[in-house]
């Protein structure tokens, strides 16, 4: 019997990419408006700018997903003030992300059946951990997860073993099996721990 299993968060508890495909176009809407460009532009701009921080960071990196470097940069890539604009466009993103996540409909069953069971949930994923704290609350998931570990709080990103070790030690379970599979088209990677379940 698993004592505890693992999720990821983006893409696997909910749809990231619907999502983020309307996030970004509400945000390159507000970009144009703001710096009276065209929204090809916006969207120029913002691809820029992660490519730029990025580069900047390395790979690995959780810093490189921080949505506030990315707005931070289109504004000077822009030659505009970015503390007058930022902080607005950081907001416009996120907040259209969480209006617009739902639930994949396993999620709620399963979740269910595994506290009925005793298993443990956790979460190990990459991004900052305030949005991602923000995400479990709006998906209402926070009276089901245990713990959360991300790649912020650990300074490296899945499929970092550190990732999987905090969560075990946390959790109060010890790894003992190093285990790599694969499973699904998407090729996900999975940790299987002897006393554990999958970390996804």
């Amino acid at each position: 019997m698993f004592k505890y299993i693992l999720f990821d968060l983006d893409g696997t508890l909910y749809d990231y990419d619907s999502c983020n495909s309307i996030s970004e176009t509400g945000l390159a809407g507000t970009i144009s408006e703001c710096f009276g460009v065209s929204v090809d532009r916006a969207y120029e701009l913002l691809r820029t700018a992660k490519s730029n921080v990025k580069q900047r960071l390395g790979v690995g990196v959780a810093a490189s997903h921080n949505r506030m470097l990315y707005m931070q940069e289109i504004c000077e890539l822009e030659r505009k003030n970015s503390l007058q604009y930022a902080l607005l466009f950081y907001d416009a993103y996120w907040n259209c992300m969480l209006e617009h996540m739902e639930l994949f409909d396993y999620v709620i069953p399963l979740f269910d059946g595994l506290a009925e069971k005793g298993i443990k949930i956790g979460i190990v994923t990459d991004l900052t951990a305030q949005i991602q704290h923000k995400k479990l609350r709006r998906l209402g998931l926070t009276n089901y997860v245990s713990c959360i570990v991300t790649s912020e709080e650990i300074g490296e990103e899945k499929p970092s073993e550190k990732m999987f070790f905090a969560a075990c030690e946390k959790i109060g379970i010890l790894p003992q099996d190093n285990d790599w599979r694969q499973h699904g088209e998407r090729h996900c990677r999975c940790k299987k721990y002897r006393y554990g379940g999958f970390a996804v």
